[in-house]
């Protein structure tokens, strides 16, 4: 860039050429040299502090409640412990494990391996160890000492053993897998589904097929339950494709009982057990506009599916999605969480009973009673700069004021 010239000769009398030789003179002189730093300077001369997390107080978790009785008398519900991840962690799968405790997969920053930590009720640690990083999500099949963990490898559906060793995968595609009793004998056995094949296997405990269908669609999530009368348990297949969206019920043997079309797409489902008769199954869609998220319920009952409740949440963004006991009535209520750091629970009538919100992402949910006190205890995943863990339960306390 060239200098501005000065005509300060030309106001001082002097002829114009010998303006020109100075303006010539004044832009021919060299500019100052840059300022060189050097990059330590840059530098701060201590670290930065890192703020601590702040301190867990069991009576700041409380949920809000839709009203002041919803769990009876003198209780309520909230969260009673918290496992802080290390900063940079990912959480890679959660799981309750009845009477027992919690088992929690995370990724270790410095390591090649993630890492599974079991705890007991209480939150401490009783064992941890290497866990496979190639897997993802984490459940539980069966219960007792011939449980198992279930987990994602990649396109399958890997078995493991409660150290995190690997047992056996399944040969199909697994983007989804479900538990369900297919032969009535209490011990439930592995339905693997292929997303976008349309595959849905079936498998046994140890790991041999028992069925499988091929043309089921766009499979975007399976649930198990006891949809139908009788000793075996039902399979709902939910699809979500660009040409047709729906629920299909199986029966134990992978056959076609009934089957609803649905205009919004089903995201996920799982089946709530009520006092008595037949399993209900939820599913949440995605819908358009201001009902972007629509909770349905659906019965089977004589050779179809009917909706019997709904309910729209708006324009929530569903990360997970569990059935748990909270109050152990016998009826399950239905526990979502969602990409914005909300935790709902709904009445298996579709009703808004509960909720909390805590900075960061729900990544994941587990549900299971494990301190053995006969209600079900909610596990929950939380993302973000300070990822940890929390134990939700329905427990006794005071009286809570009406929140508006």
């Amino acid at each position: 860039m060239n200098p501005v010239p000065r005509l300060t000769a030309v106001g001082r009398g002097l002829s114009f050429w010998a303006a020109v030789l100075a303006v010539g003179c004044t832009a021919s002189r060299p500019a100052a040299p840059l300022l060189r730093v050097s990059p330590a300077a840059l530098r701060p001369a201590l670290p930065l502090a890192k703020l601590a997390p702040m301190p867990f107080i069991a009576a700041y978790e409380v949920f809000r409640d839709s009203a002041p009785a919803v769990w009876g008398h003198g209780m309520r519900l909230g969260a009673s412990w918290r496992l802080n991840l290390p900063e940079g962690a990912a959480l890679s799968g959660l799981a309750a494990v009845p009477r027992e405790g919690v088992l929690v997969a995370h990724s270790v920053p410095e390591g090649w391996n993630d890492v599974l930590r079991r705890l007991d009720p209480a939150g401490q640690e009783a064992a941890a160890g290497p866990f496979p990083r190639y897997v993802r999500g984490l459940d539980i099949l069966g219960t007792g000492r011939d449980a198992v963990l279930l987990a994602h490898e990649m396109y399958r559906v890997q078995v493991l053993s409660w150290d995190g060793r690997p047992l056996w995968a399944t040969e199909k595609t697994g983007a989804q897998f479900a538990a369900a009793d297919l032969d009535g004998d209490r011990r439930p056995e592995l339905l693997a589904a292929g997303g976008y094949t349309g595959e849905v296997a079936a498998y046994d405990r140890e790991g041999k097929p028992l069925w499988t269908r091929a043309d089921m669609g766009h499979i975007s999530d399976l649930a198990g339950g006891r949809f139908l009368l009788g000793p075996a348990d039902g399979v709902a297949v939910l699809t979500a494709g660009p040409r047709e969206s729906g629920v299909t019920l199986l029966d134990s043997k992978g056959k076609t009982l009934a089957s609803l079309a649905e205009p919004c797409a089903p995201l996920a489902g799982t089946g709530l057990d009520r006092k008595g008769g037949t399993a209900l199954l939820a599913i949440l869609c995605s819908g358009h506009g201001a009902e972007r998220l629509r909770l349905k319920l659906l019965e089977a009952a004589e050779g179809a599916l009917r909706v019997v409740g709904e309910n729209v949440l708006g324009w929530s963004e569903l990360s997970a999605l569990r059935a748990a006991d909270l109050d152990g009535d016998g009826a399950d209520e239905l526990v979502l969480g969602t990409t914005a750091g909300w935790v709902l629970v709904y009445s298996n009538r579709g009703e808004w009973l509960s909720e909390r919100h805590w900075f960061g992402r729900i990544t994941d949910l587990a549900a299971g009673d494990v301190d053995g006190d006969g209600r079900e205890e909610v596990v929950v995943g939380v993302g973000g700069h300070e990822p940890a863990v929390y134990l939700v339960q329905v427990e006794p306390g005071s009286v809570r004021p009406v929140v508006p």
